[in-house]
């Protein structure tokens, strides 16, 4: 009996001891703050907080603090990620300059003389003409490279190497098209301007280095408004100018550019449309006297070899007679209303 009563005793004894192990427990349990649980997350040592307002990739909580990285609530914590300082921050904001500044050719000093800008165009149709217009033509002399041309980016390459400012010359659709080819994937009035803009796109990939464009033939797309307005808002979008050749004299460009903000250049002659030696000198000396009057003058033209002749002669007596070659960006301007 008295083995029977030790036994009872110490089963007594145990389960008072763990009665109040569990009332301990469960005290120290209910003085817990509410979420406490939750805070109790470490990572590197450092706690992470939830933050039940924060959004990320996924639904969820997101996790913050100073070791959680990462685009939503999974919230990886791989270490720390010290916010910039405020010389970073600003040249984050800083905003890079567009084509059109960062690509332009050094404009001659303003010295009171009158300019002249030349382009010279079909840059990549024929490999021996482009490359004689490249290496013979006076660094002042703006060259177009044509959008579909082989090997495009080389030719962008080696000319600005050779010191001059280089355009894209993107296909347009002209008066009697197809018959007249202005080049694959051309824009056309037919065409919706979704698709249109698809292959302006094309044509200006892979491009850099251009601070502009001009069209390729394109005297019917230039004269309707709704189809080009459009190209010229990309255009200005890219931080580009633009190019208008006149082929058509209804173009709507100098119109619209000035609604757009988008700064353009307007030719003035077509220096080799009869590729002659007197008929070129002729149209030479008229964009002189354009340019003794107003200030400058633009003049356009192809790399037959009687044009990359004559406008290098012609070129080489600027200087003697009081004028001077500027590249494209330096007469582009936003047109008055």
């Amino acid at each position: 009996m008295r083995d029977r009563g030790l036994i009872i005793a110490w089963a007594v004894l145990f389960l008072t001891l763990a009665g109040a192990a569990l009332f301990a427990q469960l005290a120290y349990d209910g003085r817990q703050p509410k979420g406490a649980a939750e805070a109790g997350a470490r990572a590197g040592g450092n706690a992470i907080s939830i933050d039940r307002n924060a959004t990320g990739a996924a639904s969820g909580t997101a996790l913050t603090g100073p070791n959680a990285v990462g685009g939503g609530p999974a919230g990886r914590a791989t270490g720390s990620a010290p916010a910039p300082s405020s010389q970073q921050a600003d040249a984050l904001t800083e905003a890079a300059p567009p084509p059109r500044v960062a690509f332009a050719a050094e404009a001659p000093p303003d010295d009171g003389r009158p300019r002249i800008v030349l382009i010279m165009t079909d840059i990549g149709l024929s490999r021996a003409r482009s490359r004689e217009a490249v290496e013979r033509l006076p660094p002042g002399v703006t060259l177009a490279v044509l959008s579909y041309a082989e090997d495009r980016e080389q030719w962008i390459l080696d000319a600005r190497a050779a010191g001059h400012e280089v355009l894209l010359a993107a296909p347009m659709e002209p008066t009697g098209y197809p018959n007249v080819d202005p080049g694959p994937n051309p824009l056309l009035i037919d065409m919706d301007d979704l698709e249109n803009l698809a292959r302006y796109d094309r044509a200006l990939r892979d491009s850099a280095g251009v601070v502009g464009v001009m069209p390729n033939h394109g005297d019917r797309f230039l004269a309707d408004r709704e189809r080009i307005r459009p190209i010229l808002a990309a255009t200005e979008d890219r931080g580009l100018i633009f190019v208008d050749n006149r082929a058509s004299p209804t173009s709507a460009v100098a119109e619209l550019a000035p609604s757009l903000g988008l700064p353009v250049v307007l030719n003035d002659r077509f220096v080799d449309a009869v590729p002659a030696r007197s008929a070129i000198a002729g149209r030479l000396e008229e964009l002189e006297t354009i340019a003794s009057r107003r200030g400058y003058a633009v003049g356009v033209a192809e790399p037959y070899p009687v044009s990359i002749e004559a406008v290098a002669r012609w070129a080489s007596g600027l200087d003697a007679r009081g004028f001077v070659l500027a590249p494209a960006s330096a007469v582009a301007r936003i047109p008055e209303r």
